[in-house]
C-alpha cells in the first residue's frame, strides 16, 4: 500500500503542476498592432471632362497632415481607386527633407491639379500619410465614390465626293513649244 499511495501522491503532484501552470499562463495575449501616429481631415476632389474624349481627377485644397507630439512626417501619398477593385494607382507619392522633416501640422501644397482618368469610370480618392512612428502609410483621408462624366463618342463625317469639272487652263505644254531662255536650265549644250 506504501508504493500505490506514494505513485497516486505523485500523480496528483504532476497533475497540480499542470493545473497551475495552465491556470497562470491565461489567454494568450494578441500582438499589439502599430495605430497610425498621424491624422488628416477628408479630402474633396472629382472628375471633369477636359476634352470631348478624355477626363481629369481633380483634387480640391488639401487638409493639413497633423503628426503625433514628437513625430515627424515621412512622406505622404495620393491614390485612385477604381470602385469595387481595392487597390489603387498611385498618382503622386511625397518623400519629406531626411535632415529637416516637418513636424506637428503640415500642409502641402499641390503640384498638379488634374490626373488623367477614364471617362464613364466611378473612383475614390485616397490620401495615405507616415510618420516616424508608423510602421507604413496609414490611410487619412478618402473622398466619397463619384463616377467620370461619359466622353463625347466621336461620329464619322463622311467627306462629299468631288466634282468632275471641265476647265479652260491648259494641263500641258504643247509639243514643239519652248519657252525661251530654257536652255540655261539644261546641264548640257544644245546645237
Amino acid at each position: 500500500m506504501g508504493k500505490r499511495f506514494l505513485l497516486l501522491l505523485f500523480l496528483v503532484g504532476v497533475m497540480a503542476t499542470a493545473l497551475s501552470a495552465c491556470a497562470t499562463a491565461g489567454p494568450a495575449v494578441p500582438s499589439a498592432l502599430a495605430a497610425p501616429n498621424v491624422f488628416s481631415g477628408p479630402i474633396n476632389g472629382g472628375c471633369y471632362l477636359d476634352t470631348t474624349v478624355s477626363c481629369r481627377l481633380h483634387i480640391d485644397k488639401w487638409q493639413p497632415i497633423t503628426s503625433d507630439a514628437g513625430k515627424q512626417l515621412v512622406g505622404f501619398q495620393l491614390l485612385a481607386v477604381p470602385a469595387g477593385s481595392g487597390s489603387g494607382v498611385l498618382l503622386y507619392d511625397f518623400r519629406s527633407d531626411v535632415s529637416n522633416p516637418p513636424g506637428g501640422s503640415y500642409l502641402p501644397s499641390l503640384v498638379k491639379q488634374g490626373f488623367a482618368a477614364q471617362c464613364g469610370m466611378s473612383y475614390e480618392l485616397s490620401l495615405r500619410a507616415k510618420d516616424t512612428g508608423d510602421l507604413d502609410f496609414e490611410e487619412v483621408g478618402r473622398t466619397n465614390v463619384f463616377q467620370c462624366p461619359e466622353a463625347a463618342t466621336p461620329t464619322a463625317t463622311v467627306p462629299a465626293t468631288p466634282e468632275a469639272t471641265a476647265t479652260a487652263t491648259p494641263t500641258a505644254t504643247p509639243p514643239g513649244t519652248a519657252v525661251p531662255g530654257w536652255e540655261s536650265y539644261l546641264p548640257f549644250v544644245t546645237e
